[in-house]
């Protein structure tokens, strides 16, 4: 039975097992009664009893949501660090590589946080985790048609659906850390070899531009 229904049948009991005992007293003050207020007792005793019990229940509960909210936040930060890791490595890796990564890597943090994920209602409201779950869906697919294009060689989709499950699952880890107050998810700053490498592409080309336009000036007539 739900702890807070507990709660109120206890408080029912009790309130009913107390009043009737006192009703007793007053009713026969030169002698008592036993087996009404034996009875009265019994009803007082199962009252106090449910309230003991809806506590605990109440204390366990509490508890499993708080480990459950630990559980969420850490599987939502580990699968936006690895498929960040999977982005910075898609353009030196084989493509065919990320189906077994992503097998080897996410499916246990995902199992965790599928597990975990309704403790979301009970710590905050449905709103909060319609949007937490709204964002970690989309990722997930993302990721299962990443898993898919890996598998059959393509290259472009890799890419492209990597970058879906990170953004999709950065938006779901925001909605939680929001809810629990905490600050934002910081985005990853550029990868410097990356950026050498971007710089260095513009350079060649702002050469190349600047070879041909002098090359097409020379070659005008005086």
């Amino acid at each position: 039975m739900d702890p807070k229904m507990l709660k109120s049948v206890g408080s029912v009991l009790m309130g009913v097992g107390f009043l009737w005992g006192s009703f007793l007293t007053v009713k026969y003050p030169s002698m008592v009664e036993w087996t009404p207020y034996g009875i009265a007792a019994v009803i007082t005793a199962i009252g106090a009893g449910l309230l003991r019990y809806s506590q605990l229940q109440s204390g366990a509960e509490e508890e499993k949501v708080a480990s459950d909210m630990d559980v969420i936040e850490t599987s939502l930060r580990e699968l936006v660090a690895k498929v960040r890791k999977m982005n910075a490595d898609k353009c030196h890796d084989n493509t065919f590589s990320y189906s077994a990564r992503i097998d080897e890597e996410c499916m246990d943090t995902l199992n965790d946080f599928v597990e975990a994920r309704e403790a979301v209602i009970h710590r905050f409201d449905l709103a909060t985790y319609a949007s937490m779950m709204d964002s970690f869906a989309l990722g997930e697919r993302a990721l299962n048609r990443c898993w898919c294009a890996s598998a059959d060689g393509y290259v472009d989709e890799v890419s492209i659906c990597l970058d879906r499950a990170q953004n999709h699952w950065e938006r779901a880890l925001g909605v939680v850390l929001t809810a629990l107050g905490k600050p934002a998810l910081d985005k990853p700053a550029l990868d410097k070899p990356a950026a050498a490498e971007e710089t260095a592409a513009a350079e060649e080309t702002a050469a190349a531009e600047e070879t041909a336009a002098a090359e097409g000036t020379s070659g005008e007539p005086a």
